[in-house]
């Protein structure tokens, strides 16, 4: 069953597979592709990766792909390490061959063989509600700003909250909540804006509006939501991004909201926000044990922190293949080789993951169609960012108020009107964090 599952998930809308041709999304991708070399080389540029990176912090391709490799060649420890401790669990496991499918089978149960957790055991001090309650809190306490629920205001649906942000008594903006996937939608979790924060020509304030649209299957008969720390990371990741938006000062409309941003810059907030779940205290606050209510004991915590960083460079390697693919496919695109040979002689260059030659997932890779082409490395860039940046929360205390307000000030209020790697910069005190192009 493993097998089947992994082979028709792998060749999805390809020539390959249980469905093969019947949903192939091949020649829509190179078309695609076409089109895009095509648009750049109007506009005067080399390629569409010349052109996708103009409006970001990377000053050029060369620098991204430097990045990349540099961060490549710093998880090769882990690569080896994970592949070694998986391996040797197999073999104790009676498996004398190891094939792609049995990678994160064999990864969950050593999870669970080293903690003594499992995913639904963690997911119980984790209910929906209360830990986004406790995400508010949070906010208040990091940086002043209370969130008041507004009940006497209509939604588009009876789940869904909205909430008013406070500042010394006064409003200075609406965030919506709105859990659960919906028909129609496409079942990612997103932040939307409805309106960047300026200041009118009579002088007068128009608050920014966040939505936090989530992706979750609405509870039957009442039932708690609960939370794995996959879902807490995505939720806190949406949540830093509904703040980056609120938290501006910025006047105009046209540097105050993040869709406004560089992609590079505006991951920036929510992978800042998920490193709050990968330590004992951050964990500890948004806990409450369903159904007693009781708060994450801190040698949980340990073991759960111990459960996602065990066997954890599955996901770094499948990031780091997809964006160096993404970045040189839009590079490169013209130079006689097909999509499939891009992405096999790059995942050659990652290693790690392992694969049947029959995998199709260039065809599936949804970012290249929602905004992200040639700039998937914005998640992996931010996040180094964002790791910098965290590193003066865990000296200074992870609710550290002043902290907070120094960081609103001189990153989330600026909107777009200074780079964020200078804002970085001035945050930590730090020289450049990301080395500048050659």
């Amino acid at each position: 069953m493993r097998e089947q599952i992994y082979l028709a998930y792998s060749t999805r809308a390809s020539d390959r597979g249980p469905h093969a041709s019947q949903f192939d999304n091949g020649p829509v991708l190179w078309q695609l592709l076409q089109d895009r070399r095509r648009y750049a080389s109007l506009l005067g540029y080399t390629d569409f990766a010349q052109m996708a990176i103009e409006p970001e912090q990377a000053e050029s391709t060369a620098q991204v792909m430097a990045f990349l490799h540099e961060q490549l060649q710093r998880h090769q420890d882990a690569f080896r390490g994970d592949t070694q401790q998986l391996e040797a669990f197999a073999a104790r496991q009676g498996f004398s061959e190891l094939h792609p499918w049995d990678y994160p089978y064999l990864a969950e149960k050593l999870r669970e063989h080293t903690t003594g957790l499992s995913r639904q055991a963690l997911s119980a001090w984790f209910p929906m509600q209360s830990t986004f309650s406790q995400l508010l809190l949070i906010a208040k306490d990091l940086f002043g700003v209370e969130f008041i629920e507004r009940r006497d205001v209509p939604t588009w649906h009876s789940d869904v909250r909205l909430f008013e942000a406070r500042e010394w008594g006064e409003t200075i903006g609406h965030l919506y909540f709105d859990p659960f996937e919906e028909p129609g939608r496409d079942g990612y979790p997103n932040t939307t804006t409805l309106r960047n924060r300026r200041i009118t020509a009579e002088g007068r304030p128009r608050h920014p509006i966040a939505v936090l649209h989530g992706w979750l299957p609405r509870p039957a008969d009442d039932k708690p939501v609960l939370l794995n720390h996959m879902q807490l990371r995505i939720l806190c990741h949406e949540f830093g991004h509904c703040l980056h938006h609120l938290l501006t000062r910025a006047e105009y409309r046209d540097i105050s909201g993040i869709t406004e941003l560089s992609r590079d810059t505006c991951e920036f907030a929510g992978m800042l926000f998920e490193q709050w779940c990968f330590t004992r205290e951050g964990l500890v606050r948004l806990s409450s044990h369903h159904p007693s209510g009781k708060p994450l004991p801190e040698e949980v915590a340990d073991r759960i922190l111990a459960f996602v960083d065990t066997q954890a460079s599955w996901e770094t390697a499948a990031l780091l293949r997809n964006a160096l693919f993404d970045i040189e496919l839009h590079r490169s695109h013209g130079d006689g080789r097909t999509v499939q040979q891009v992405f096999d002689q790059i995942s050659a260059q990652v290693g790690h993951l392992p694969t049947t030659g029959q995998e199709r997932w260039p065809n599936a890779l949804d970012y290249m169609v929602t905004g992200y082409a040639a700039r998937i490395y914005a998640y992996i860039w931010s996040k180094e960012l964002a790791l910098k940046t965290f590193q003066r929360f865990k000296r200074d205390g992870l609710f550290n108020g002043t902290t907070g307000r120094e960081l609103r000030e001189t990153v989330f209020g600026l909107g777009d009107s200074r780079p964020l790697s200078e804002s970085v910069r001035v945050f930590t005190g730090s020289e450049a964090i990301i080395a500048p192009a050659a």
